[in-house]
């Protein structure tokens, strides 16, 4: 499953995270990776712990709460030249 969530207020308002991985309904607690997002979250890594607090089987329907563990990367990016040739490298730090 591929989740996008955004935010539109506040400090984190027009950024979004991405989440991949399983999700079995059934299963009471599931882990899946934040993959990357945007704004605030660019270049975000982590993981969210999907947890089922109610589940209707008949109509589908569900109550699933997400604790969300977000690492951030900041990266400084400088352009050297040299021999004709544009070499890029970033230089990133763990927040």
């Amino acid at each position: 499953m591929a989740l996008n969530y955004g935010f539109v207020d506040g400090i984190y308002n027009g950024s979004s995270i991405s989440i991949v991985g399983l999700n079995y309904i059934l299963h009471s607690v599931r882990e899946m990776a934040v993959v990357g997002g945007t704004g605030l979250f660019r270049l975000a890594r982590g993981y969210a712990v999907a947890k089922t607090h109610w589940f209707d089987p008949i109509s589908g329907d569900a109550i699933v709460g997400y604790n969300v563990t977000i690492v951030l990367i900041k990266c400084f990016g400088e352009r050297i030249t040299k021999f004709n040739t544009i070499f890029e490298y970033l230089l990133c730090e763990i927040l």
